[in-house]
């Protein structure tokens, strides 16, 4: 969980209004005391009344990092990085046409290197 955190919290925080962001981020980093408590009393009603024992908190578990990386998938971009992305691309068409740079020779060039790089390895 700590791995998607950063993630997680510049994707929620990204529109918010700049003064709250930090109060946002601490209530954020609260879903973990949630989690511990939801996680302890769903292990003593759930786990302990069954004959699989820690196997079924085990597999219950790991059912939502798999869904959340599912629903992360299917997030659009947010508009902030869709700007970035156009801005970067146009700063490198800039540069390729200030060195004259024909942007199809560069890409079949890069195509060939990848293509040789994978058959080599």
């Amino acid at each position: 969980m700590g791995g998607i955190y950063g993630n997680c919290a510049s994707t929620a925080l990204e529109n918010a209004p700049i003064p709250v962001r930090g109060l946002l981020s601490g209530l954020l980093q609260q879903g973990y005391v949630l989690g511990l408590i939801m996680a302890a009393i769903w292990n003593s009603v759930a786990v302990n009344s069954q004959s699989y024992g820690w196997r079924m908190a085990f597999w219950c578990g790991g059912c939502f990092p798999l869904l959340v990386a599912l629903w992360r998938v299917f997030l659009p971009e947010s508009q902030a990085f869709l700007c970035i992305q156009e801005e970067r691309k146009k700063a490198v068409l800039k540069v390729l046409a200030f060195i004259n740079i024909d942007t199809n020779a560069l890409v079949s060039v890069l195509k060939l290197t990848m293509m040789l790089w994978h058959y080599l390895h």
